[in-house]
C-alpha cells in the first residue's frame, strides 16, 4: 500500500503561512480529480471527509491523496451531518452525486473555516432546506462570488442538480481563472479552532464507539466489580442437592 505522510490537508493548511482561494481551489481541482476517476468506473466514495484528504509527502508542492473508505481517521463511525447528503439521511443511499455534496461541504470549510448548517434549526441532521445554505460576513465578504457559485451549485438538496465530478473540473473557480489570490488570515484563524474542535469530538467519539465493542459480560463486569479467582469458592459436594445449578 502507499505510505502518505504529509498530513491532513486542514491541518496543513492551518499550520501554513500563506493561504489563498488559489490554494483551496487546487486543493478541491485534486480531490475532483481523484473522484472523477472512482465515479467513471461506476463507484462511489461515500465516505468523503476532511481526515481522508491527506498530502503523499511534506514537502510543498505534495499531491493531495484521498484515503479509501476503509482507511484513516475514525473509521468506526459513519460519514455524519453535514458531509452526509441529504438523500442519504433519507435513506436512499449514497452515490456520486452524494460524494459532490460532501466535496461541496469541505470547500465550504476550505473558504471559511467552519462547516455550513452548523446550528441550523439546532441541529445539522435536520432535514435541509436550500435557504439554509448562507454566506454569513464577515467571514465570507472577502470570498469571490465565483467560489460561492460553486458551492452553492455543490450543495443542492436536489442530488440531480448537483454538478457531476467532470462538469466541476470545468468551472472556472476550480480551473484556476477566478480564484483571488489575497491572503486569508481570518479563515486560517477559523481553520485552527476548527480543528480544535474536531480532533477533541473526534477523540470523544473514539472512545465511545470503541466502548461499544465491549461485550455486554465485560461491561457489567466493570459494573458489579472483578472478583478474582481467588474469591471464587467452588462447590463443596455435601452443598449439591437435586435441583441446584
Amino acid at each position: 500500500m502507499e505510505w502518505v505522510s504529509g498530513g491532513e490537508l486542514l491541518e496543513r493548511i492551518a499550520e501554513r503561512g500563506f493561504y489563498s482561494e488559489q490554494t483551496a481551489a487546487k486543493a478541491v481541482r485534486q480531490v475532483l480529480g481523484a473522484l472523477q476517476c472512482l465515479h467513471s468506473r461506476g463507484h462511489a466514495h461515500r465516505a468523503l471527509r476532511p481526515e481522508k484528504l491527506v498530502f503523499a509527502s511534506e514537502a510543498e508542492d505534495s499531491a493531495i491523496k484521498l484515503l479509501t473508505a476503509g482507511l484513516g481517521v475514525n473509521n468506526l463511525l459513519p460519514t455524519a451531518p453535514p458531509y452526509c447528503a441529504p438523500e442519504t439521511n433519507k435513506g436512499a443511499g449514497a452515490g456520486p452525486a452524494s460524494d459532490m455534496w460532501s466535496l461541496g461541504v469541505i470547500a465550504y470549510i476550505l473558504l471559511c473555516g467552519f462547516e455550513p448548517f452548523a446550528g441550523e434549526n439546532g441541529s445539522a441532521s435536520e432535514p435541509l432546506h436550500q435557504h439554509a445554505l448562507h454566506f454569513p460576513a464577515p467571514w465570507w465578504d472577502e470570498v469571490s462570488d465565483s467560489a460561492r457559485d460553486l458551492v452553492t451549485q455543490l450543495l443542492q438538496t436536489d442530488p440531480a442538480a448537483r454538478p457531476t465530478a467532470e462538469e466541476a473540473l470545468q468551472h472556472p473557480w476550480v480551473r484556476g481563472d477566478t480564484p483571488r489570490t489575497q491572503h486569508m488570515d481570518a479563515t486560517v484563524r477559523s481553520l485552527r479552532e476548527f480543528n480544535a474542535r474536531r480532533k477533541f469530538r473526534a477523540a470523544t467519539q473514539a472512545v465511545v464507539a470503541t466502548q461499544r465493542l465491549v461485550s455486554p459480560e465485560k461491561r457489567l463486569s466493570r459494573v458489579l466489580g472483578h472478583v478474582s479467582p481467588q474469591e471464587e469458592t467452588p462447590p463443596r459436594a455435601s452443598d449439591e442437592r437435586p435441583g441446584r445449578c
